[in-house]
């Protein structure tokens, strides 16, 4: 696999997991 490619992929799989704590964070809030 491309380094590049593999990079990206984890770059992606970081901030989904950023954006549904920060969710998960909210949703708890209310």
């Amino acid at each position: 696999m491309d380094a590049a490619l593999r990079e990206a992929l984890l770059a992606g799989t970081q901030l989904a997991c950023v954006l549904a704590e920060a969710a998960a964070h909210i949703a708890l809030s209310k």
